[in-house]
């Protein structure tokens, strides 16, 4: 009887090990964790002078710009549209 409990005993611990070999391999190696991280960025608010629905933006996720390029294209149809009757 002894010796039964043991070999579960072992076998248990055996499938635990398993079971956490697989979590980790398949879960907790790719968590980071820090205490002490820091984020440094720089961020502009961007507006337009007129409103309307985005037609296209021309411009790459986290890609350089300088003054003056154009980063949206905006619908012209409410726009001209609003220029007859006399609004912005």
């Amino acid at each position: 009887m002894r010796q039964i409990t043991i070999l579960l005993g072992v076998i248990g611990f055996l499938c635990l090990i398993c079971w956490f070999g697989w979590y980790w391999y398949s879960t907790l190696r790719f968590i980071e964790k820090t205490d002490n991280a820091y984020i440094r960025s720089e961020i502009t608010q961007i507006s337009s002078k007129v409103a309307g629905y985005v037609r296209s933006v021309p411009v790459e996720d986290n890609a350089p710009v300088a003054a003056g390029d154009v980063l949206v294209r905006i619908e012209q149809t409410e726009f001209l549209v609003r220029l007859e009757n006399g609004r912005k």
